[in-house]
């Protein structure tokens, strides 16, 4: 007589735990490469307002990409602007940031906060600057691109 013999508890066990875990390395694949970027651009982020609360233009300007366009603003009249924000309010925080990907361009949004001993100012951004809020994948890493409009 041929009894099937009961499967051991262990061995069932094991099999549960390689599915689960097969189950969620295939259900992050997307996830994870978004989350890669997200996390990038927060790091882009953390460097920028840490040189711009060090006054230090030329690492704010390390992620800028060389063909910057914001509203017809390029690279170089980017640069002039954060100095001036620097000489006016010499800290700045970024509040509530979110990110938005497409592809291989990000729209980022957040409270940017520019502290002076006279008074502290917030914006939302990218409603009313947006000069930090447009990213774009270039050379395998993110750059501030600007939202590329000429007028």
């Amino acid at each position: 007589m041929n009894r099937m013999q009961p499967v051991p508890a262990s061995r069932l066990s094991t099999a549960a735990i390689l599915l689960l875990c097969l189950f969620a390395l295939l259900s992050c694949h997307n996830s994870t490469s978004i989350s890669w970027d997200e996390s990038r651009i927060h790091t882009i982020l953390y460097n920028i307002e840490r040189a711009y609360n060090d006054h230090d233009i030329d690492a704010l300007m390390n992620h800028v990409h060389f063909d910057y366009l914001h509203q017809g603003m390029p690279r170089w009249r980017v640069r002039e602007l954060w100095l001036d924000r620097m000489s006016e309010y010499p800290l700045i925080d970024f509040l509530n940031v979110r990110i938005n990907l497409l592809d291989d361009r990000a729209t980022v949004s957040f409270t940017m906060k520019l502290v002076s001993p006279d008074a502290t100012v917030y914006t939302d951004e990218p409603a009313d600057n947006g000069d930090l809020s447009y990213f774009a994948y270039i050379n395998s890493d993110w750059y501030v691109y600007g939202n590329r409009l000429d007028y």
